[in-house]
């Protein structure tokens, strides 16, 4: 059923967006590609990928399955989510408290859009746009966050942040896409997440198998705990594990399944998607 939609809109991208290479539509039989199949997590038939600058996207195309629908998924993929904010007023007005940003502060003489630097910005940008502002800043908001001559300060704004505490710095000049892809992944996409009903089907998507702390919502000092453990032993597994805590009150339900109830909080859990097991003790945790 899926197949003349998917072809039709390779044909409409291909007329609409006409550059050699800027968009390929691609389908891979994973019955016969077993190895591919494997690679990319395919559970399901069909399933839509996307793929920008050599990344897999975390979340599947889920929107309408007709030709016009994907063509403007694309189309919206490849704008450039950066905003340009040149004045004290615009500063205040746009840059969200309540959700992470990427601040570039630029010296108005070196804020070509054309430069190898805000092209290496935007690309960035386009990968994380799902999880982090990103925001190109001239004039005389970005004179205040240049000093020793710097011409460029790429910052960290966390959400909700006070001034006196926010604004991690990207330690590098910006040569290296990897190098400013590496560190804003670090900061938009943090090593420990919340899971939630809302973003449960998303992080699943993923692929990755879940360590979940189930937690009661006022416990912070075990959520504090099992974050500095999983930073300082096993942030080598974060490619292949996904970090998680959970309200344990909120998901009471699935915590009946493994023979818990809330009184037994904190637990932490390894979901495999076929199977839960429990960790024996959080006490041992360390």
């Amino acid at each position: 059923m899926l197949a003349p939609i998917f072809e039709d809109a390779a044909d409409k991208a291909a007329k609409e967006i006409p550059d050699e290479g800027k968009v390929l539509f691609a389908k891979i039989d994973c019955e016969s590609e077993t190895t591919l199949g494997t690679r990319f997590h395919i559970t399901k038939y069909p399933t839509l990928k996307l793929m920008m600058n050599g990344k897999i996207y975390k979340r599947e195309y889920r929107g309408q399955r007709s030709a016009d629908a994907m063509l403007k998924y694309v189309t919206d993929l490849l704008k450039d989510p950066t905003q340009m904010i040149n004045n004290f007023e615009e500063y205040n007005t746009k840059v969200e408290e309540r959700r992470p940003a990427i601040v570039a502060y630029v010296k108005a003489e070196h804020a070509n859009l054309a430069s190898t630097q805000y092209n290496l910005f935007r690309k960035v940008a386009r990968d994380l746009r799902d999880d982090c502002k990103f925001y190109w800043v001239t004039g005389a908001v970005s004179d205040s966050y240049l000093h020793n001559g710097k011409e460029l300060s790429i910052r960290f704004k966390p959400p909700r942040s006070k001034s006196s505490v926010d604004n991690l710095e990207f330690p590098s000049e910006l040569k290296s896409y990897d190098e400013l892809s590496t560190w804003a992944t670090d900061k938009c996409i943090p090593l420990v997440r919340e899971i939630t009903f809302e973003n449960a089907e998303e992080l699943t998507e993923e692929g990755l198998p879940f360590v979940i702390l189930f937690h009661h919502p006022d416990d912070k000092k075990s959520v504090e705990l099992y974050t500095s453990v999983v930073n300082q032993e096993v942030l080598s597994e974060s490619a292949n594990v996904n970090f998680l805590i959970a309200d344990g009150i909120k998901f009471a339900h699935p915590l009946q399944h493994l023979g818990k109830s809330t009184k037994d909080l904190p637990l932490v859990a390894i979901d495999s998607f076929r199977h839960m097991y429990m960790f024996p003790s959080f006490e041992d945790i360390r």
